[in-house]
């Protein structure tokens, strides 16, 4: 008898999660498993049906979720309405956790093992949420070391699988020679301006004005890369159109991950791009704009962490230069960028010995996160259906 599971994503990046979770499925309970859910290009050519494209579901921010509300109220009842009808064997929830949380609290019947595949981030704000989601799920599967002790004591199975993005990396298999093939020998910046149309549009002048920053300083010698999504590249290569020195712009994916490896440095929004630059080793720095709505509304709301970027929130200091809203300065930014270009300064090396150290804290407990999560869920399931 084959397995039917309901696997749901919000965005790219968890289309990225859920491809290999399902191949880990797939592994752990036969090739013909069936996948129905929320599901991007990839996991939809792994052979998930899904039941509504992520470009409706495209919405960042407190003001556009608040403004989507409606919308994703009236998704949220038909989609438990068919899980219900449907009756999977499991639930694998990726991410979005106000969406899932909301979607695990309408279904009628506890029917099957219900597993969140990233925990939210209790940690940082509304610390509440853990109860919440403990009594909603069954499983609740952490990408981040330290997340497990705060879902202890809860009706919630909690553990660390280890991080995508551990796996995704050591899976990588352009070389430096490659890359440098392909490149030249000059300094390579990378530009990682966002990964959301909101943060494009909202980080767009300051990258231009780093640019011009940096060239003011080194106006030769300099390689300019924007790895980004394929949805992207039209409207990224728009805003270098006028620039002196080009700025080349990777899509392709193996191409992308290599910029994000054998770069010298690097600038990128705040999220997980920045910690994935960490992971390959790539010294940057992390920046941030909110819409001010959201600014305002993030500031009603207690923060228990004192910092933005995920790599200086596992250290537990500020190991990475972060730089939010209004506290950007585009000069001491330029300062710390032609640092990092010699890989003979401090602040390099500094760098350098603090992403190893994470690489370390994120090294995967067991196999990769996917097979760790679907021998887990095996267990789950096998034991509800004895």
């Amino acid at each position: 008898m084959s397995r039917v599971f309901f696997v749901s994503c919000f965005e790219s990046s968890g289309d990225a999660i859920g491809v290999l979770v399902v191949q880990a499925l797939r592994r752990e309970f036969g090739a013909d498993c069936r996948f129905f859910g929320i599901a991007g290009p990839l996991m939809q050519a792994e052979g998930v049906e899904s039941w509504v494209t992520l470009e409706s579901l495209n919405i960042m921010g407190i003001g556009a979720v608040l403004r989507a509300a409606p919308k994703l109220l009236r998704l949220i009842k038909q989609f438990a309405a068919r899980i219900d009808q449907l009756a999977p064997d499991a639930i694998v929830t990726i991410d979005a956790p106000d969406f899932h949380i909301r979607l695990m609290e309408k279904l009628c019947a506890h029917h099957c093992p219900r597993a969140q595949l990233v925990s939210p981030s209790v940690w940082a704000w509304r610390a509440g949420r853990a109860r919440r989601f403990a009594q909603a799920f069954d499983a609740m599967y952490c990408i981040l070391p330290f997340e497990p002790q705060w879902y202890a004591g809860l009706s919630v199975h909690a553990l660390y699988v280890g991080h995508p993005s551990v796996i995704m990396a050591a899976q990588e298999t352009l070389s430096a020679q490659d890359f440098a093939a392909k490149f030249g020998d000059n300094k390579v910046i990378s530009l990682l301006p966002g990964s959301r149309n909101g943060e494009l549009k909202r980080l767009k002048e300051d990258f231009l004005i780093l640019k011009r920053c940096i060239e003011s300083r080194v106006p030769q010698g300099i390689t300019w890369l924007l790895p980004t999504l394929e949805c992207h590249c039209e409207t990224l290569a728009g805003w270098f159109e006028e620039s002196t020195n080009p700025v080349y712009v990777i899509c392709e994916p193996a191409w992308r991950f290599a910029a994000m490896r054998y770069s010298h440095a690097a600038i990128c929004c705040m999220g997980t791009v920045e910690l994935e630059l960490s992971l390959r080793q790539c010294p940057h720095i992390a920046l941030y704009r909110f819409k001010p709505i959201d600014f305002f509304l993030k500031n009603l709301f207690r923060f228990t962490i004192r910092h933005g970027a995920l790599s200086n929130i596992l250290m537990g200091r500020e190991v990475i230069p972060e730089y939010l809203q209004s506290a950007i300065d585009h000069d001491r930014i330029t300062e710390q960028v032609l640092q990092l270009l010699d890989s003979e300064s401090p602040e390099h090396q500094r760098q350098l010995e603090a992403m190893h150290d994470i690489q370390v804290q994120l090294s995967s407990p067991q196999d990769d996160f996917a097979s760790t999560l679907s021998k887990d869920l095996g267990g789950l399931i096998r034991s509800t259906q004895s």
